[in-house]
């Protein structure tokens, strides 16, 4: 399901059509997050800590309006919700693209999302050229901690799609554990009080576990 925006009232007209004119209008912010009482939790009660991740951070993201909204064919519109297209390691060495539908509940995430992850390790690694735009598009990214992300773009104008990266977890020097995450939107849509909501609504679902 997905409402038009009315972009003659919208109160981001101005800034939509500002960066409508940029030939490069997307942006990058990475910011650590404490997920000592996520890994726990996962840990604890064997659970897969990538699809954990995956739920917190998708379930954090449709929370914000901006990220849910979309231009197609010069019209705004935003989505009840988004899913995830994300990269499962395959068996080679290689990665599959799959998408994971949203779901509100961990428990009801984790009973559709585990067994597509499961299915997708054990197939030939294939890219999956997703056409859809009512998802965003996830990696994890468990050998190293970063500091910045840069994706791949066929193109920067057109690109609405959120790209959400996290990274290795590792103590800082308070012995917090402590996971890098990357945010890459569109100017358009998106501003950085959009991506701090979206930094804050992690943070107090990792700390409901």
């Amino acid at each position: 399901m997905k409402k038009k925006i009315d972009v003659d009232s919208w109160s981001r007209k101005s800034h939509y059509e500002y960066f409508q004119t940029f030939d490069c209008p997307m942006f990058s912010i990475t910011f650590p997050v404490r997920v000592d009482a996520l890994y726990r939790y996962a840990r604890e009660n064997g659970l897969s800590f990538f699809a954990v991740c995956l739920f917190v951070l998708l379930k954090a993201l449709n929370e914000v309006p901006q990220f849910r909204q979309r231009v197609e064919d010069g019209d705004v519109w935003e989505y009840e919700s988004v899913d995830a297209l994300v990269p499962v390691l395959a068996a080679a060495g290689e990665f599959s693209q799959i998408v994971v539908e949203y779901r509100d509940s961990l428990s009801g995430f984790l009973e559709h999302a585990l067994p597509l992850i499961q299915a997708a390790k054990g197939e030939p690694a294939r890219a999956n050229p997703c056409h859809r735009t009512d998802i965003a598009v996830f990696s994890c990214l468990p050998w190293m901690p970063f500091t910045q992300v840069a994706s791949a773009y066929r193109s920067f104008r057109g690109q609405y799609l959120p790209l959400i990266h996290w990274g290795k977890m590792g103590p800082d020097a308070s012995g917090r554990l402590m996971m890098s995450v990357a945010v890459q939107a569109n100017y358009v849509l998106v501003d950085g009080v959009c991506v701090g909501n979206f930094y804050k609504n992690i943070e107090y679902l990792c700390s409901r576990f």
